[in-house]
């Protein structure tokens, strides 16, 4: 579990005057953005250095595991939503359905951006973490791309005020 993103992604939405009522279930839903990583064998997410093409295949088959898991509860449509979209991009790009601009909806916008940079400054099995200002530098050079510019901008005055930091630095991580 991964509280951090869930208050990335909690931030970005109050930065956004988004509504409290969405805020509070996004904040809740959205710890459960990986739980398709449960189908992924251990020796692939644990695994040092680069991927195989193979093991890329199957992480990227994560959110659809997830979409699974949670199947067409009501309950669970906005935690749904968050695991299957959370790697698509604004460009089109993502995976796992291909889904451009506003067709992704805005939870997964924003933890998209909220993973992404978690994923950026964390030390993992295959990677060391980047500094602050160079995760920053990379999610502000792919706004339109990968990330939505308003949620984009929402991280960048979040960043300013040094709330993104402060996030990182109050150790709230857990395992990948």
């Amino acid at each position: 579990m991964q509280l951090s993103i869930s208050y990335y992604a909690t931030a970005l939405a109050k930065e956004m005057g988004l509504e409290e009522s969405f805020i509070k279930a996004l904040g809740t839903a959205s710890i459960l953005h990986d739980v398709g990583k449960i189908h992924i064998p251990d020796c692939v997410l644990r695994k040092q250095g680069r991927f195989t093409d193979d093991e890329r295949k199957e992480m990227k088959n994560h959110p659809l595991y997830g979409d699974r898991i949670f199947g067409d509860s009501e309950f669970f449509r906005l935690a749904r939503e968050i695991t299957r979209w959370h790697h698509e991009n604004w460009d089109g790009t993502g995976y796992p359905d291909g889904l451009k601009g506003e067709a992704i909806p805005i939870s997964a916008r924003i933890v998209r951006l909220a993973d992404s940079y978690d994923a950026l400054v964390m030390k993992r099995p295959y990677k060391r973490p980047w500094p602050d200002q160079a995760a920053y530098d990379e999610i502000v050079k792919h706004s339109g791309t990968y990330f939505d510019p308003k949620v984009v901008e929402a991280f960048k005055r979040l960043f300013e005020k040094g709330m993104i930091q402060g996030i990182r630095k109050i150790g709230i991580h857990g395992p990948i």
